[in-house]
């Protein structure tokens, strides 16, 4: 009798918790991975710029480097930074595409946030349909740990389409825009390199 009590008990127990035990759950929003326009393939130049500001706000090596030319894809041309002539050019010998991997990888690894604004929209001067190469423009790094690290400068890019038709950087030239300020990212280019 006491066994038939405590399974009706636990039937009513049951039942009153489970409104009906043949519906379907509701179903959870999806965790937003990322933002649809922060993924968008760089098919235009202002995307690609996107993409660039966006791969710093998600310190994401990979989104940076998707930036550069793909010397695999792009056989006919090479990348060549050219550092703010203020900086001594030996930091520089043998820049490419590696040494921006290495100095990527240790600025996200070592900031717990980094923002990059253009205080100049990029602009092309010359507007081809495989190439452009942008007017010298403004932008602002920052590096955010306990206290915030900045970087100022110009510059330039020259950038060619691939056989997906992305745009990438293959050319990049940094220039000091105020003498008062030395920080440019060819400054921050050099200190990370190693």
């Amino acid at each position: 009798m006491q066994k038939l009590y405590l399974s009706v008990l636990l039937l009513i127990i049951f039942y009153i918790q489970c409104t009906n035990p043949f519906e379907f759950r509701k179903s959870e929003e999806p965790e937003n991975i990322g933002n649809n326009q922060t993924d968008e393939a760089p098919t235009t130049v202002p995307r690609l710029f996107n993409k660039l500001k966006n791969a710093f706000s998600e310190k994401n090596v990979l989104k940076y480097m998707e930036c550069l030319i793909d010397t695999t894809i792009v056989s006919k041309q090479n990348y060549q930074f050219i550092p703010d002539q203020t900086l001594p050019s030996n930091l520089f010998t043998g820049w490419n595409l590696s040494a921006e991997r290495s100095y990527i990888n240790r600025v996200f690894n070592e900031v717990k946030s980094s923002v990059l604004i253009y205080t100049d929209e990029p602009g092309a001067d010359f507007d081809y349909i495989d190439s452009v190469e942008t007017r010298f423009f403004d932008y602002e790094l920052l590096l955010i740990n306990n206290d915030t690290t900045y970087y100022r400068g110009k510059a330039r890019m020259k950038l060619v389409r691939d056989a997906l038709s992305n745009w990438a950087i293959y050319m990049w030239q940094d220039v000091r825009n105020d003498e008062n300020f030395q920080d440019t990212w060819s400054r921050l280019k050099a200190d990370k390199r190693y």
